[in-house]
């Protein structure tokens, strides 16, 4: 290498020692336990400019719907802080959600950025299975299935209503937790295929029974 080429090359690495843009974030990802009834979480992603020119967000892009961002400003200069706010709506969406935020800057060196807000929403009713089997001439044996209300939700268990006479279920309470029961479900003839639907029908009433169901199946 000649003596011109060395000092070019020398040029170059230090150009981003004393000329770089950089929007520093605490963190790229939030979880969040959402309380239970909630309508909406935020959460902010706070940032510095740790570069030596001003930096702007040109774009704010989420992959849902249901998340939003709110930005104070597009233009941050050397030194200045900022925040972005994920704000997720909660609606009828249950189980953990996994949101990302795409921001879109002017910065050459640090063009885009991805932030991720999980968001865990909790569950009205919890049953564990929800499916149920059985195989045909094999042995028809009880099955049993966990229910658990959250401890903050209105639901009380009234009844269960099941479509099919061919199945007898049973329900016994937990009596060290008012929100949980325990149901036993057993086939009485399983010599045909069926699937039939259990119902839980509680207080108050839900707008969608089918989701306080769970399904069994002779196979």
């Amino acid at each position: 290498m000649n003596l011109r080429a060395a000092v070019f090359t020398v040029a170059l690495l230090a150009i981003p020692s004393f000329l770089s843009g950089q929007l520093s974030f605490e963190t790229t990802e939030i979880h969040v336990d959402v309380e239970y009834g909630a309508e909406r979480v935020e959460r902010d992603f706070a940032f510095e400019n740790t570069g030596t020119y001003a930096v702007t967000i040109r774009e704010i892009r989420s992959s849902c719907g249901c998340t939003t961002a709110d930005l104070e400003k597009r233009t941050y200069e050397p030194g200045e802080g900022g925040k972005i706010t994920g704000i997720f709506t909660v609606g009828n969406r249950v189980g953990e959600r996994v949101n990302t935020i795409s921001l879109e800057t002017d910065d050459p060196a640090n063009p885009s950025y991805n932030l991720r807000m999980v968001v865990d929403i909790p569950r009205a009713l919890t049953l564990s299975p929800r499916f149920l089997s059985w195989r045909r001439d094999g042995d028809a044996e009880t099955q049993t299935v966990d229910v658990a209300f959250h401890p903050d939700s209105p639901f009380e268990l009234e009844e269960v209503e099941v479509e099919s006479e061919n199945f007898e279920v049973r329900v016994i309470a937990d009596e060290e937790n008012e929100n949980r029961y325990r149901l036993e479900i057993t086939p009485l003839n399983i010599s045909e295929p069926e699937r039939t639907v259990i119902f839980l029908k509680t207080s108050p009433e839900v707008s969608n029974p089918r989701a306080f169901s769970l399904y069994a199946y002779i196979r």
